[in-house]
């Protein structure tokens, strides 16, 4: 019975990552070895993540996450992460090593990997925005990164964190959090004044999407 276990969850696996093709085994090798290059350029580097994004087998997904939690490759990272947020293509073993680098102590990855994780609003981005934000540990520039990221997802919820951050006592994240909201929604004549915005969501935070978009 041990052995019908093993063997079923193996070939469970085997179903979910068939094997490559010859053709689709040297698309990965070149795309890999492109992203791996330290004197590829950066233009390279970027469509090889943009090639290896919109491949339907999940070895090229598996290699981007990879290269995202490997920070001897700070050029790839950067590479993938704009490649995603270009695309808006995303997949969830991306989140975990993208919070990694907007967490991190490099400080050339905050920005690139917040606008990333943007995309992956549907995995759960926002409620560990959220958390970020919420605990007064955070460094500012990972708030800021944060604030900058959240005027890229059209929720409510990133709106409602935006809101919130209006009373905050550090007068560049409420700044910030004006100016998310006003390239969240299109709405310039409010500019960076946080009672006009408190005023315009308490009565548009009911209504649908579509209705509080200028």
């Amino acid at each position: 019975m041990a052995v019908l276990v093993v063997c079923t969850a193996w070939t469970g696996a085997a179903r979910s990552a068939p094997a490559l093709t010859a053709q689709q085994q040297t698309e990965l090798a070149t795309l890999k070895g492109q992203l791996a290059d330290p004197d590829r350029t950066a233009k390279t580097k970027r469509e090889a993540a943009l090639l290896l994004l919109t491949r339907p087998y999940p070895q090229a997904g598996e290699l981007l996450a990879a290269f995202l939690a490997n920070p001897a490759n700070r050029a790839a990272q950067i590479a993938i992460t704009e490649a995603v947020s270009e695309s808006g293509i995303v997949k969830v073993e991306f989140v975990d090593p993208l919070m990694a680098m907007l967490t991190g102590t490099e400080p050339s990855l905050r920005v690139p990997a917040a606008k990333a994780l943007a995309a992956a609003r549907n995995f759960g981005v926002l409620d560990r925005f959220a958390k970020l934000l919420g605990d007064a540990k955070t460094d500012r520039a990972i708030c800021l990164a944060v604030v900058g990221a959240l005027g890229r997802i059209l929720d409510k919820q990133a709106v409602d964190l935006l809101i919130g951050l209006l009373g905050n006592r550090d007068e560049p994240i409420r700044n910030a959090a004006c100016d998310s909201l006003a390239k969240l929604t299109s709405i310039r004549a409010f500019g960076r004044d946080s009672r006009q915005w408190r005023k315009w969501w308490r009565e548009n935070k009911d209504k649908k999407q579509s209705d509080w978009l200028a």
